[in-house]
């Protein structure tokens, strides 16, 4: 019988073939072998890129928790060591610098984050530059109004040195992180939130455990401070160290009204959205006053945990990726990461919401404090509503990624005036629950704009549900 040499390339087959033929056998199995390493070779460089693409995941969600543990200890270690007063007027405090955020960046990272992504590495550093010059302009607006809060007393006249110092820093730290999310460096922006608002809460925490006693307000404000420094000096070393190129260029004034043209629209409507995060703590506050705003302050902070897990370890890896799918026309990879945004934000749900049902009675037991332990109805409200609102998130980033803002901005628009006007007609027969009602309502109203305006104005090749 005639030897047949089948498919023998490569040494390593050729030596197979050459042992097979010094037994005798005839070498059909060559082929075969060949085969099989083949498979096993793409089989592990499969597992390979799996692995590759899962670690840095794996990575940033776990900065991410750490981040929001050490959140979680510090909000809890208040609630038990401080007067509920004082951990309401904290939670103003946190939420005017977090309102605050969004007015001094002018929302200006929406233009930004698009441009960075159409730019080669070598424009970035002229791109950014001529943000930070917008940036100043915006300070320069904002201080009259920070003047206006402690000129008519809405916060208290001690904390407005803190105040200042506070907005900058958090601000420069959300800006560095945004910049690194849109360049595809998500790991580092968990860093710099893990600097600015985790690594502090440690050493603050022996310090609350060992001198209870001598906890003030001011001694929180100054471990953040220290924090927001660490954040914002590691994020412009990683800055520095890419090398970016474009710095010489002049502050490109076009560019930024070009951007402004962009960016206004969107910042009105994000601002209308930012805001509901700040009155609700204002109109709870009319209400019912500071001490059981505490207990609103402390369910509102372990509900929001569920957004910031999403936004660590969904969002932040998945709408770059719509956008630049989009961008390159990519249809089938458009719709199976709307998929997948889709699929992990309800599991992250699900599974979050079971969890936090499930501690939720330990937790009032440790904090041993009747106005937390009689406000807890509170939380289920908070917990629905915060739910509703990242729902709400998949489909805005597909409106995002599709650049049809105006429709993202009239769902903003319309939520502010929908929360205040059931806040109102809520209140009126029960103050106690007025404002978690009305999130619930807004947000599931909310989900429905753009859900709708989604499914419309999609394109039918980019539904994510689209068989084409």
């Amino acid at each position: 019988m005639a030897m047949v040499e089948t498919s023998a390339r490569g040494p390593r087959n050729r030596r197979l073939l050459q042992k097979e033929k010094c037994l005798g056998q005839f070498p059909i199995s060559t082929s075969i072998r060949y085969s099989r390493y083949t498979q096993r070779r793409r089989s592990t460089m499969i597992i390979f890129r799996f692995e590759k693409a899962l670690a840095p995941r794996l990575l940033n969600l776990g900065l991410r928790a750490l981040t929001m543990i050490c959140r979680l200890f510090l909000l809890l270690l208040l609630a038990r060591l401080i007067e509920p007063g004082e951990l309401g007027l904290f939670g103003l405090v946190a939420a005017t610098i977090a309102f605050s955020l969004y007015f001094l960046g002018f929302d200006f990272y929406v233009h930004t984050a698009r441009e960075l992504v159409r730019h080669p590495q070598a424009d970035w550093g002229g791109l950014v530059k001529s943000q930070i010059a917008l940036t100043g302009l915006t300070y320069l607006l904002a201080t009259p109004i920070l003047v206006f809060l402690f000129a008519e007393k809405v916060l208290p006249l001690f904390l407005a040195p803190w105040l200042a110092v506070l907005m900058v820093l958090e601000h420069v730290n959300q800006e560095l992180s945004r910049l690194f999310i849109a360049i595809g460096s998500p790991i580092v922006a968990s860093l710099i939130l893990f600097l600015r608002s985790g690594v502090w809460v440690l050493p603050l925490g022996i310090l609350l455990l060992l001198n209870a006693e001598g906890l003030r307000l001011e001694t929180v404000f100054l471990y953040w401070t220290f924090g927001g420094l660490l954040g914002a000096g590691f994020g412009a070393i990683c800055l520095y160290r890419l090398e970016l190129g474009g710095w010489s260029k002049r502050i490109d004034w076009h560019w930024i009204f070009r951007g402004l043209r962009i960016a206004i629209p969107f910042l009105a409507g994000t601002l209308c959205l930012r805001a509901i995060f700040t009155l609700d703590r204002y109109m709870f506050e009319a209400y019912l006053g500071l001490e059981t705003l505490a207990a609103y302050v402390l369910f509102v902070g372990i509900a929001a945990t569920l957004n910031s897990f999403l936004e660590a370890g969904v969002f932040a890896f998945l709408y770059p990726a719509l956008v630049k799918h989009w961008g390159s026309k990519s249809a089938e990879a458009f719709r199976y990461t709307g998929r997948a945004l889709l699929s992990q934000v309800v599991t992250v749900c699900i599974v979050f919401s079971a969890f936090a049902l499930l501690i939720l009675p330990f937790l009032l037991s440790w904090l041993d404090n009747e106005i937390y332990t009689d406000s807890k109805d509170i939380f289920y409200w908070l917990l629905i509503a915060m739910m509703l609102f990242v729902l709400s998130m998949i489909p805005h980033y597909s409106l995002y990624a599709q650049g049809l803002d105006k429709f993202i901005q009239l769902g903003h628009f319309l939520s502010l005036a929908v929360f205040v006007v059931t806040v109102l007609i809520v209140g009126a027969f029960d103050k106690f629950l007025s404002v978690p009602i009305a999130l619930c309502v807004t947000f599931f109203m909310l989900l429905v704009v753009k859900s709708v305006a989604c499914m419309l104005l999609t394109p039918p090749d980019y539904k994510w549900f689209s068989n084409k």
